[in-house]
């Protein structure tokens, strides 16, 4: 996979429009979705406009959400004005949510007073909640109390997903016993677990056994299989 990768990302460099087409015409559905997603990414830094179409046909939701993110992220590092255009524009299917998140960390750069000014700005719902995540995620590690009230004011979904292990990890980094703690108090649900799951990497060295009794709380099997792996 990493060859491939690699091989398309110097093709699509040279040549995007046949690397794309070989992409496309992939009949492996999921060697499709991951070819078209390299060829997306290698594109970012040129031509952001065309990253985002060809992120556009990755049918997996999952591998469409992530490439979009990736896409806001660099997009927005370098034009954050043009970034926040595009993703104010994308529907959910789109993968508007995940386009936010990014956008909102990035505009904290600015100033976090305007990020999440303008994060309250938009429609109500999960692109405002996702950019608000998005905001509290950035001010982590600046801003614990602040990041914490505005993570925990979030219903689930991409913008709490990307909040609260922001906020776990920053609280391990100062008290790991009161991390765990807060844990703890936090409902059950996907950002509970990411932020549980991110608590026992960070001190699976320094408490293994703390790391592994928490890890075993984590409700999703999968995720739970991964980090105690």
């Amino acid at each position: 996979d990493t060859t491939v990768r690699t091989i398309l990302w110097d093709w699509t460099t040279r040549d995007a429009a046949s690397a794309e087409a070989w992409a496309d015409g992939l009949t492996d559905a999921g060697r499709r979705d991951q070819a078209l997603a390299s060829v997306s990414l290698a594109l970012v830094r040129k031509d952001p406009v065309a990253a985002a179409r060809v992120a556009a046909g990755v049918a997996s939701a999952e591998r469409r959400f992530t490439t979009i993110s990736n896409i806001a992220f660099q997009w927005g590092t370098v034009n954050i004005n043009a970034a926040t255009e595009w993703a104010v524009g994308l529907t959910p299917e789109e993968g508007m949510d995940y386009a936010l998140v990014q956008v909102g960390a990035l505009k904290v750069k600015a100033g976090a007073d305007s990020a999440l000014a303008w994060a309250r700005t938009l429609s109500a719902g999960e692109a405002r909640d996702s950019a608000i995540g998005g905001v509290a995620y950035a001010l982590a590690g600046s801003d614990l109390s602040r990041a914490q009230a505005l993570a925990l004011a979030l219903p689930e979904g991409p913008g709490r997903d990307k909040a609260l292990p922001a906020v776990a990890a920053a609280m391990v980094r100062s008290d790991p016993g009161s991390a765990s703690d807060w844990l703890s108090t936090l409902p059950s649900g996907h950002s509970r677990d990411l932020a549980t799951g991110m608590f026992a990497d960070l001190t699976i060295v320094s408490n293994p056994t703390m790391a592994c009794d928490k890890a075993g709380q984590i409700q999703d099997a999968v995720l739970r299989a991964t980090v105690l792996d």
